[in-house]
């Protein structure tokens, strides 16, 4: 999501410029030659197209599309808050333990 987000300033955006023949759905080589462009490898791009075609008829609509990124979001957005955390103080364990603050929550 947050290249797609990086690159077209919007989801409905990233949709828009994937469907390059107006249909408004995306077969699978309208999606693989955008999310590709994302140093998305190609098993990768064909698994998300498989994930988002929710109805498995061959084709994402923009409504599965939005719908998959929405979903797919909030576990991204917890790897990345987990992966500081623990750049930062070892362990989330710590983190939590220090309440969050580097000197174990006192005042300085």
């Amino acid at each position: 999501r947050s290249k797609v987000l990086s690159k077209y300033n919007s989801l409905e955006g990233a949709f828009a410029a994937m469907d390059q023949d107006g249909s408004r759905e995306l077969d699978a080589e309208e999606f693989e030659r955008i999310v590709v462009s994302l140093d998305v490898n190609r098993n990768d791009s064909r698994r998300l197209f498989e994930i988002m075609d929710a109805d498995g008829d061959g084709y994402v609509t923009k409504h599965e599309f939005l719908w998959a990124l929405k979903i797919f979001a909030p576990t991204t957005v917890l790897d990345d808050f987990k992966q500081q955390m623990v750049k930062r103080f070892g362990s989330v364990r710590d983190c939590l333990l220090r309440g969050g603050s580097k000197d174990g929550g006192k005042d300085q």
